[in-house]
């Protein structure tokens, strides 16, 4: 049985078969099914993540200042920080114009 992308395959003249990017994928297929047929008898291994504190990590940096960001966030709140409304449509039509080169 053929499925649509061995279709689409040989319709472009492609040999799947002979691809030594379909056999390594083939054969890493082969190899997880077979150690996973082996430890089936073993019990299954806990993986663990231990993620760090962003907060411990950047309160030691010694380019982080933890007053200013501070005093930033209390005037963003308070309506205190000045924003400069061309400054900022400058940088948009900027990023705008390096988009548009891109695509």
């Amino acid at each position: 049985m053929t499925n649509p992308i061995q279709q689409n395959a040989r319709a472009l003249g492609l040999d799947l078969a002979t691809d030594s990017r379909v056999r390594k994928a083939d054969d890493a297929k082969s190899a997880a099914a077979k150690e996973s047929s082996a430890s089936a008898d073993t019990p299954a291994r806990a993986d663990e993540v231990v993620l760090s504190d962003i907060r411990e990590r950047a309160a030691a940096a010694s380019d982080f200042d933890a007053e200013k960001v501070q005093a930033i966030k209390e005037a963003i709140r308070d309506g205190r920080y000045p924003i400069d409304a061309k400054a900022i449509a400058q940088h948009f039509m900027a990023l705008e114009s390096t988009l548009s080169r891109v695509s």
